[in-house]
């Protein structure tokens, strides 16, 4: 099998998909934007394209293949540089993380390709989000442990639940 990506930047669908509310219409304008880590891009490149997608999105949809584990999290671990593209203006720091929180897109982390029974360890059942925050929560450790932490902590302050 391959694997070979065919959206090159930053696509923009030249019609408008609607759908209906209990107000009337929802009005969705949608984008696809090459995936990080493509073949001819460097990180500056994937980082500048993701500040500008988070810019022009109210939903953010992020697709990875396979369960969150460390690897996922070192691919989306540019969001820990976002603060070098974006800044907000804030009385406090304008490169934290957090400052940049309350102009994010709503974000789903879609997983696929794979199976997975969402339970504790001890066999109780969790729902989606509760995944996400475990998946997110700091581990115990030193070394490359404490660079996986930073990436979790950026993620869960660009992205509150």
């Amino acid at each position: 099998a391959s694997y070979r990506p065919c959206t090159k930047g930053l696509w923009i669908w030249d019609a408008i998909v609607t759908s209906p509310t209990p107000g009337g219409e929802t009005r969705f304008i949608l984008l696809d934007s090459e995936g990080m880590d493509a073949n001819d891009a460097d990180e500056e490149q994937d980082a500048m394209l993701f500040a500008l997608v988070l810019l022009l999105s109210s939903y953010l949809i992020y697709n990875s293949v396979g369960a969150i584990d460390e690897g996922s999290l070192e691919q989306i671990s540019l969001v820990t540089r976002l603060s070098h593209h974006i800044q907000a203006q804030t009385a406090g720091d304008s490169r934290a993380l957090s400052a940049l929180a309350p102009y994010a897109p709503s974000f789903l982390w879609l997983l696929r390709d794979f199976a997975l029974r969402l339970t504790t360890a001890e066999g109780e059942e969790i729902t989606a989000e509760e995944y996400l925050e475990r998946a997110l929560a700091p581990t115990p450790g030193l070394g490359p442990r404490e660079g996986r932490n930073r990436i979790r902590t950026a993620i869960a302050e660009a992205f509150p639940t």
